[in-house]
């Protein structure tokens, strides 16, 4: 009997710890890539694992009542050369009518892309999905019935 009821304290003990880092991450705000390629080069091809980047920066908490998310902004020019230019920012309105993640807007001179997403890092070149928070569930999951 003390043994079992041992057991479930180190699993309570474990799945607290699990949770109290997961919020202590959430606690310091989001992180966003931050950068434009026509200043940067380098934000053409920035990846989830390019945190030590300097374009990796905190965003403000809130902005008039608005939360924070992360945005990315690609757009193709037709010009000579076809131009491609990558903005990535944090965002605080999101598109009224978009109900997407991403949404395309086409002209006669530039192909435009814009996604945003609500997690560290998200921003990046590739479809990250917030993998530090599928890793913390399944943690827990894996704790509770094992």
């Amino acid at each position: 009997m003390f043994l079992r009821c041992r057991m479930k304290w180190a699993t309570l003990f474990q799945i607290l710890l699990l949770l109290s880092a997961y919020l202590l991450t959430v606690a310091y705000g989001l992180k966003c890539f931050q950068c434009n390629s026509y200043d940067s080069p380098d934000c053409l091809t920035l990846t989830n694992n390019d945190t030590h980047s300097v374009h990796y920066k905190e965003c403000p908490k809130e902005i008039h009542g608005n939360t924070t998310f992360c945005r990315k902004l690609y757009q193709q020019l037709e010009n000579d050369d076809d131009t491609e230019r990558v903005k990535r920012s944090c965002g605080w309105i999101t598109h009224k009518e978009k109900k997407d993640l991403c949404w395309r807007a086409d002209t006669d001179f530039k192909m435009e892309r814009v996604c945003q997403c609500f997690g560290d890092a998200c921003n990046t070149s590739t479809r990250s999905r917030f993998i530090y928070e599928q890793l913390v569930i399944a943690g827990i999951v894996f704790l509770i019935f094992v």
